[in-house]
C-alpha cells in the first residue's frame, strides 16, 4: 500500500509539472490571441487549449503515467477527456464573460483551478489504462 501511495504521489507531481507547462502554453496562446490579435476570449481559450493538448498527451503518456498501452487505445481516450475538458473550458469562459460579466482573466483563473484536477482523475482512471 505504501508503494502504491508513493507511485500515485509521483504521478500527481509529474502531472502537475506537465499541467503547469500545458497551462503556460495555454496562457501564452490566450494572451497573444486576445491582446495581440483581438480574438474573442471564448475562441481564444479554445485555440489555446488545443495548442496545449499535444504537449500534454506526449508528456503525460511517456513521463507521468509511463503508459505502455497502444496509441490506438490511449489516444482516443485522451482526446475524449481533453475534448470534454475543452468543452467545459469554453463553457466556463462563455458563462463567465458573457453571462456573469467577469473579466476573461477571472474566467481563465477558474479554468486553471478546476480542470486540471478533473483531467488528472479521468486520465489516471481511464485515459492511460
Amino acid at each position: 500500500m505504501y508503494l502504491e501511495t508513493v507511485k500515485r504521489l509521483g504521478e500527481f507531481i509529474r502531472f502537475g509539472l506537465v499541467g503547469s507547462l500545458a497551462t503556460l502554453i495555454h496562457v501564452l496562446f490566450f494572451m497573444a490571441l486576445t491582446k495581440v490579435l483581438q480574438v474573442h476570449p471564448t475562441i481564444a481559450t479554445t485555440i489555446a487549449f488545443a495548442g496545449a493538448v499535444g504537449v500534454s498527451y506526449t508528456l503525460n503518456r511517456r513521463w507521468t503515467f509511463r503508459a505502455t498501452g497502444s496509441h490506438a487505445q490511449q489516444l482516443p481516450r485522451f482526446l475524449a477527456i481533453a475534448l470534454s475538458c475543452a468543452g467545459l473550458n469554453a463553457a466556463i469562459m462563455h458563462v463567465g464573460v458573457e453571462v456573469l460579466g467577469w473579466s476573461p482573466n477571472h474566467s481563465l483563473l477558474i479554468i486553471i483551478l478546476t480542470l486540471p484536477v478533473l483531467s488528472f482523475s479521468l486520465q489516471r482512471q481511464w485515459g492511460f489504462r
